[in-house]
C-alpha cells in the first residue's frame, strides 16, 4: 500500500524484502568506558549477533580515557550483559562470538599516542 501523503518516502519495514549481507566492519566507540557502551551498546551488539544481524566479521574497538586491561573491559561488559540483556540468560556461545571481536585501548584517540596502539 503507498502512502498517498508521502509517496516518495520508503516505508519502514518490507516485511517481505530479503537483506542485503552485512559486510565486514569495524565499530568504533569513543568512551567504552562508560555507562552507554555497557547500558546500550554491548547489549545491542549481542543481540544483532545473536539474530545473526552482524556481518561474519567484525571488531568493536573501543577507546576510553580509564586506564583498564581489555580482560577488565571484557569482564565488566559480561557483567553488564548479565544485566541489562533483554534476554536471559546470555548464551555462552552467542557471547563467545561477540567477545573474540573486542579490543580496548586506553588513551585519547586526538592524540597521536592514542591512535599508535591500534
Amino acid at each position: 500500500m503507498v502512502d498517498t501523503k508521502h509517496p516518495d518516502e520508503a516505508p519502514c519495514t518490507n516485511v517481505g524484502a530479503e537483506r542485503k549481507t552485512p559486510e565486514p566492519c569495524t565499530i568504533v566507540i569513543f568512551g567504552a568506558s562508560g555507562d552507554l557502551t555497557a547500558r546500550k551498546l554491548i547489549p545491542a551488539f549481542y543481540h544483532l549477533f545473536k539474530d545473526k544481524l552482524m556481518p561474519s566479521t567484525f571488531r568493536i574497538v573501543g577507546f576510553a580515557r580509564r586506564e583498564k586491561t581489555n580482560e577488565s573491559w571484557r569482564q565488566e561488559l559480561r557483567a553488564a550483559l548479565d544485566q541489562f540483556s533483554r534476554t536471559k540468560p546470555v548464551d555462552e556461545k552467542d557471547l563467545e562470538g561477540i567477545r573474540r571481536e573486542r579490543v580496548l585501548l586506553p588513551g585519547r584517540p586526538c592524540r597521536r599516542r592514542g591512535l599508535q596502539k591500534t
